[in-house]
């Protein structure tokens, strides 16, 4: 369900319009298209494990069936969160399997969550180096990804939301929109792979604040 369904011409690059085109609850779809030949992309809602698939040169004359067939998702989740000083309040990282580095605003949102409500800002922290060899584990729990030379602070800072004193926030990082830039990083380019980490401000917890687990997912054109 929600599969959202992206067509270009294959010649050109220009995106064609499509109205009504994410997949209903039981994976179906149905769009008005016009004739010529396209490149048709099926893209999974974040959460849904599975990766994104580009079906290239499809020939449309007439009525046609286009089956997707989604892949399993690539993204890895790892590390250990610090829980917050809410008990039982532990947020968790969620990331796309893939991310285009040229798709823009939403379309690589990376989540952080559930998080103590309130008014108390977070960033994402991100290296295209890989995942530390061992761990730096200070106040803010496990640093979880390679620092040095390629290590970046992706702001403005977020705000969770929800009610103070409750876990009713999260925390929502555009990573799309820090994508297409302009950023600081040469290292972002197809094929190379990211690793993030939120770190969240939490006065109630030792040290202050708290970094999240780690995720690794793949850059698409």
């Amino acid at each position: 369900a929600q599969v959202d369904v992206d067509m270009e011409d294959s010649v050109t690059g220009v995106r064609v319009t499509l109205c009504g085109d994410n997949t209903n609850a039981l994976g179906n779809y149905a769009v008005v298209v016009p004739t010529g030949v396209f490149d048709v992309e099926f893209e999974p809602p974040l959460g849904l494990a599975l990766g994104s698939q580009t079906i290239l040169g499809v020939t449309i004359t007439g009525d046609t069936t286009l089956n997707g067939v989604l892949p399993p998702c690539t993204a890895q989740i790892y590390c250990t969160s610090k829980p917050s000083s809410i008990p039982a309040c532990v947020p968790s990282i969620a990331a796309p399997c893939e991310a285009s580095l040229t798709a823009g605003p939403g379309s690589a949102d990376i989540l952080c969550g559930p998080a103590p409500g309130g008014s108390q800002p977070a960033i994402l922290v991100y290296t295209t180096k890989g995942a530390a060899v061992t761990p730096i584990q200070n106040a803010f729990g496990f640093l979880c990804i390679q620092v040095g030379p390629g290590f970046f602070r992706v702001g403005p800072p977020r705000f969770p939301g929800g009610m103070p004193g409750s876990c009713s926030g999260s925390y929502t990082f555009d990573f799309g929109s820090y994508l297409a830039g302009p950023n600081p990083d040469a290292n972002l380019v197809p094929g190379a792979f990211v690793d993030v980490q939120a770190w969240y401000r939490d006065p109630p917890s030792a040290g202050g604040a708290s970094f999240s687990n780690a995720a690794r997912f793949a850059l698409i054109p």
